[in-house]
């Protein structure tokens, strides 16, 4: 069983209206929690960056790129078996 260590992952710009300005998310490396984040809603989405599974507004590019967002491990493990987001920072308009 592969516990899966915890990292925030948070935007350098701050959020306006409808958009996350971070997340907590169980995952076994940064790039799999960047992955997670980046999910697109539909494959249309995903070329254009926009609204994803996770994220608002904002688009789901901010979340895969490091000059856009911090990611910290904040612990290296947890309870989480899979990965997933645990707790968002959401700005609603």
């Amino acid at each position: 069983m592969t516990w899966m260590s915890l990292f925030k992952i948070e935007r350098n710009d701050g959020a306006g209206y409808d958009e996350s300005n971070a997340f907590v998310v169980a995952a076994v490396s940064e790039d799999q929690a960047r992955a997670l984040l980046s999910a697109p809603l539909s494959v249309e989405e995903r070329f254009d960056g926009g609204r994803g599974v996770y994220a608002g507004d904002e688009g789901t590019r901010i979340w895969a790129d490091p000059t856009a967002s911090t990611c910290e491990q904040i612990a290296e493990s947890s309870i989480f078996e899979e990965p997933t987001v645990v707790l968002r920072d959401f700005h609603h308009g």
